[in-house]
């Protein structure tokens, strides 16, 4: 019997209302063989590693102040994002903090799903993949961007804050550049939802995950829909 050979992790990244999640979404399709893909969400560990009693989360009390926890022992994310954002030194402490216990069980994820007979691929969705180092434990990258102006009405329905809120977000994170000179594949997530899919799709063959026949229909049938 041979050897399993080793999936290949995507880190996708991009800024805050950028669409990661719809890219998640379309990947997951049969068409993509979503079936062998396995994805993580790095917004989920995120939670699961300041839970209640979590390492983590006694270590961001001793940083940051008792005040930080809710009474039943929870994280107040509200009152630590308040403390944090606007703050580059804030930021950086509460990085520092965290980003550890992330990477460690992100890895742990990756390497439960590396033994999983069929998986071929792992999906790494990560807001600050770069800035936690954890593009260092994936193969290729990839950034969804968006028209600012799409990003800050995504936020604000999503989130339910103000626009300046949300605007304040925004201009707290890395630029489109940024993202532009780092990353292997760059997906664009505006209004057209064709546009995002034929980028998908240049990346999903790289990848391996469509034959270059159902590629090259696929480019055919989208250039005649959008010459009428």
């Amino acid at each position: 019997m041979s050897a399993k050979t080793k999936p290949w992790v995507l880190g996708l990244t991009g800024p805050s209302g950028s669409g990661k999640s719809t890219v998640c979404t379309l990947l997951r399709d049969s068409k993509y063989k979503g079936n062998s893909l396995r994805f993580i969400d790095a917004d989920i560990v995120s939670r699961q590693v300041v839970e209640p009693g979590s390492p983590c989360l006694k270590k961001l009390a001793c940083v940051f102040g008792k005040e930080i926890l809710l009474l039943d022992g929870g994280l107040d994310r509200r009152k630590l994002g308040n403390m944090v954002f606007g703050d580059p030194k804030q930021v950086e402490m509460l990085n520092q903090t965290i980003f550890p216990y992330i990477l460690e069980e992100i890895q742990r994820q990756i390497n439960m799903y590396a033994l999983e007979p069929g998986v071929n691929g792992i999906i790494l969705d990560a807001p600050t993949l770069f800035e936690s180092s954890a593009d260092k434990m994936c193969s290729i990258t990839a950034s969804v961007l968006a028209p600012r102006e799409i990003r800050i009405e995504r936020i604000c329905k999503r989130d339910g804050i103000s626009k300046e809120a949300a605007i304040k977000r925004i201009d707290s994170q890395q630029s489109d550049r940024f993202y532009q000179t780092h990353s292997n594949f760059l997906l664009v997530n505006g209004n057209r939802k064709d546009k995002l899919e034929g980028e998908i799709q240049k990346m999903a063959f790289w990848l391996g995950l469509i034959p270059a026949q159902d590629f090259r229909f696929s480019r055919k049938r989208r250039r005649i829909r959008q010459n009428g």
